[in-house]
């Protein structure tokens, strides 16, 4: 298990963000493409016979239906690609930054379409305490992400306290960088950092998969979770790892829990149980006026 360089760390800690060029292996992001595609095309069948899951975010422009966002993606994709999430490149992030004591938060398609129009707006995803604990996004990038065309721009230095976002929108120069991506790369950045991302102009369509990771401390301390929603996302790691770990037996592995789990049928059943209490929500800070042109 390769944990994060010093270097990394400090680049995490100083910029508020590392990328990781080509970090997942090939064939657990061949695995996470064709989950993709497989739940993508699952949304819209569901669409047609109006039956689809409210974790299926979809948007009307020009009397065109585009799906921009699939939460808790696990629940909905193969459990080949929940490999992912419990593989060593990406646990061995959330310890480097984390802690031995981590869990997951979030696991989130987001996809942009050329011709939706999706823009996201200046935000911040969440506000705590970034001087005593590291929460840490994940995004994991299936398509590239081109400069100049929809990639994802942060704000240096707004990764330690809430932001009048408002208030920068109307200044001329903002310290912005623009993260060109490649498709297997990953970038990991601190979700206070300011930032946002323009609709597509030229590119098809852009997925990247997103998890979030969090200290239990942190859960504690500040969002006073409930113990079952802790032990839950504990579960989904223990269950992510074990899948990982029949799927690719001769390849390092990262275990903190064993999962009891024998059967296809009952890691299907113990996810159904872990999704079914939803994790408290989080205030976004977010701009309330339009992105400058």
């Amino acid at each position: 298990m390769n944990l994060l360089t010093p270097v990394q760390i400090q680049q995490f800690d100083t910029l508020g963000y590392v990328l990781l060029p080509n970090h997942l292996p090939k064939g657990l992001f061949d695995t996470l493409v064709n989950d993709a595609n497989r739940v993508f095309e699952a949304g819209f069948k569901a669409l047609k016979t109006n039956t689809t899951s409210k974790d299926y975010a979809f948007t009307m422009h020009y009397f065109q239906q585009f799906l921009n966002r699939i939460s808790n993606f696990h629940l909905h994709g193969g459990l080949d690609s929940l490999a992912v999430l419990g593989c060593p490149q990406i646990s061995s992030i959330a310890q480097s930054l984390c802690g031995t004591d981590f869990l997951p938060s979030v696991d989130m398609m987001i996809i942009k379409n050329k011709n939706d129009e999706l823009s996201l707006p200046w935000h911040q995803d969440l506000i705590y305490d970034s001087k005593q604990y590291r929460i840490i996004a994940i995004g994991i990038y299936l398509e590239e992400a081109v400069a100049g065309d929809g990639a994802l721009k942060l704000v240096k230095n707004t990764q330690h306290q809430r932001q009048d976002i408002n208030a920068m929108l109307t200044k001329d120069n903002h310290d912005i960088i623009e993260i060109p991506a490649k498709p297997g790369d990953v970038l990991v950045h601190n979700p206070m950092m300011v930032h946002w991302s323009d609709a597509l102009a030229n590119q098809k369509i852009r997925r990247t998969m997103y998890y979030e990771f969090r200290p239990i401390k942190q859960v504690v301390d500040e969002e006073h979770w409930p113990k079952e929603i802790i032990q839950n996302r504990l579960d989904l790691m223990a269950t992510a790892q074990a899948v990982y770990r029949r799927l690719h037996p001769d390849q390092p592995q990262f275990i903190r829990q064993q999962s009891k789990l024998s059967s296809t049928g009952q890691v299907k059943t113990n996810l159904q149980s872990i999704y079914q209490q939803p994790i408290p929500f989080t205030t976004v800070n977010y701009a309330h006026k339009q992105n400058p042109d």
